[in-house]
């Protein structure tokens, strides 16, 4: 796990006690691990490599747990405890005792949980597509719009999604981002990732842990109760106005954070937003890293 030149991308192994982990990793200095979600994959921060590394800083952006090429769980374990412990296994295996967090989506429930559990190890955080659990909880009926939560966890959920050079992914992207007129190769990484069946069955799997018995559980009150604590780094998050998420979901968010956060409305942006606008993306993100105090 040595490091790559500053704006080198490289691909790198990580163990940890739970998971075997693949990831994109170039530079040297401080940790910035940058956590992807659904539909999503490591590649999609590689604009975040070189004026990162350039600055000094350990860009590492994993496959999440159970995406190729990183291992499958063995227990079919995809809880929100499980990603937040990932997040912390990951750090300690590259030897941060701190780290930054730049996260999407179900990389963003990974960092919220991996906050709440260990709060003193996470420098900063950089978060989108998920506003803080605590402002989601206020608006239940936010789950109406968000069809796929209840999809997926259908029996043939999987097949529907492989339908068709997987079109079903197209869509998600073309309804979460409707302003986005991305290249015809820009799902290429995930359609790949996704072509390994291992591969999308844990990717859904992280929907249907969401059902599971656990739920009304002392276990699962736990587990919620740290997903949902207060944030003690400073943060900062994009929120798309396009997104299916009001933008001012994200400005509530921000009583959340003890330290503060700063949310930046991006302009006709969606759930994408770190990769429909990755120059803003990736320069203000570096603003917050390189930021006194």
């Amino acid at each position: 796990m040595t490091g790559a030149a500053a704006g080198s991308i490289e691909q790198i192994e990580i163990p940890t006690p739970s998971l075997r982990f693949a990831a994109r990793a170039s530079g040297s200095g401080p940790l910035v691990l940058c956590l992807h979600g659904f539909p999503d994959v490591a590649q999609s921060y590689d604009h975040l490599h070189a004026p990162l590394a350039e600055a000094g800083f350990r860009v590492v952006a994993p496959w999440m747990r159970g995406y190729h090429p990183s291992a499958v769980p063995d227990d079919g374990d995809y809880s929100i405890a499980a990603l937040g412990r990932d997040v912390l296994e990951l750090m300690d295996a590259l030897e941060a005792p701190k780290a930054t967090l730049v996260a999407y989506d179900w990389g963003a429930v990974a960092a919220y949980m991996a906050s709440g559990l260990a709060p003193e190890r996470i420098e900063r955080i950089v978060l989108s597509a998920i506003p803080h659990p605590r402002s989601m909880n206020k608006r239940p009926l936010l789950l109406l719009k968000a069809w796929h939560f209840f999809y997926f966890q259908l029996p043939w959920a999987a097949g529907s999604v492989r339908k068709r050079d997987f079109a079903l992914l197209d869509r998600i992207y073309r309804q979460w981002s409707p302003h986005w007129d991305y290249p015809d190769d820009e799902l290429a990484p995930v359609k790949e990732c996704f072509s390994h069946p291992e591969a999308l069955a844990a990717a859904l799997g992280y929907y249907r842990a969401l059902k599971r018995p656990l739920i009304g559980t002392r276990a699962f009150r736990e587990q919620q109760k740290t997903f949902g604590r207060r944030i003690a780094a400073p943060g900062l998050m994009f929120a798309g106005t396009a997104d299916l998420i009001p933008p001012e979901v994200y400005e509530d968010s921000a009583q959340y954070f003890d330290a503060g956060c700063e949310v930046v409305r991006v302009e006709d942006a969606g759930h994408f937003v770190h990769r429909e606008a990755p120059d803003l993306f990736a320069q203000r993100t570096l603003q917050f890293l390189t930021a006194e105090g």
